[in-house]
């Protein structure tokens, strides 16, 4: 049962238009920094397993113990940021993703921010990119 005190952050799918989800925001913001340290701007696409993998090495051992459920919150995460425009998938097998933003700073449709090409620090309990 979800804890009614939690912070959730509103999450787009790319696959259902129109259709947004609550996810816990802590957890989403670590994996969406642990994933965009990856897909930088001219970096090469990569595979899910292979953000999965370079993710995993980037979050806290007891936010996904052994990496459990961090697939389910990738694909949650990766959905989000092909609604948003910031990534887009090859049509290959398996399938690439790629970063598409090209400034730094990106602002999402609802005021959240992302940012490509840096590292996270956590400012006042909040994951952000300098």
């Amino acid at each position: 049962m979800k804890n009614l005190c939690e912070d959730m952050v509103t999450v787009e799918n790319v696959n259902t238009p129109g259709k947004t989800t609550q996810l816990n925001t802590v957890k989403y913001h670590a994996v969406r920094d642990a994933m965009l340290r990856f897909l930088a701007k001219d970096a090469p696409s990569l595979t899910f397993a292979e953000i999965k993998f370079a993710a995993l090495t980037h979050l806290p051992e007891n936010m996904f113990p052994g990496g459990d459920k961090l697939g389910r919150w990738q694909e949650s995460v990766q959905l989000d940021f092909e609604a948003k425009g910031v990534i887009k998938r090859a049509t290959t097998k398996p399938l690439r993703f790629s970063l598409l933003t090209p400034s730094l700073l990106q602002q999402y449709p609802g005021g959240g921010r992302i940012a490509t090409g840096a590292g996270p620090l956590l400012l006042r309990g909040q994951y952000t990119f300098t």
